[in-house]
C-alpha cells in the first residue's frame, strides 16, 4: 500500500529541502563616460574592454578614445575618420576598426 501527501491549491507547497536563493547585491549604476554628441560605444556582444579590463575603448567623431575603468578619465587614441569600431582584442591591448577610403563612394 502506498501512501500519497495531498495539499490543497490554496495551501503554499511545502519547502522542505528547499534551498532559497539569497538577495543579490544591487547591481552597480551605470556610468555615462562622455555626452559628447556622436559618440558610439561597442553593443554588448563585442568586447570593448583590454585584457586586462582597466581601459575600455569607445568610438567619437573625432576618433577612438579609451576610458579608465577605474577612473572614467578618457583620452583619443587615433585621430582619425574612423568608419567602423569592431572590438579591442582579447589578448593584446589592440583595437581593432575598420577606415573609409575617401575614393570609394558609397553610392
Amino acid at each position: 500500500m502506498s501512501t500519497a501527501r495531498l495539499h490543497r491549491i490554496e495551501d503554499p507547497p511545502p519547502d522542505e529541502g528547499l534551498q532559497r536563493p539569497q538577495p543579490a547585491e544591487p547591481a552597480p549604476a551605470p556610468v555615462r563616460v562622455d555626452d559628447t554628441p556622436g559618440n558610439y560605444a561597442l553593443y554588448f556582444n563585442y568586447n570593448p574592454f583590454t585584457p586586462q579590463g582597466d581601459l575600455m575603448i569607445y568610438l567619437t567623431p573625432e576618433g577612438i578614445r579609451v576610458a579608465d575603468t577605474k577612473t572614467w578619465q578618457t583620452r583619443l587614441v587615433l585621430k582619425a575618420k574612423v568608419d567602423r569600431l569592431l572590438f579591442a582584442g582579447p589578448k593584446t591591448r589592440t583595437a581593432y576598426y575598420t577606415l573609409r577610403d575617401a575614393a570609394v563612394d558609397d553610392g
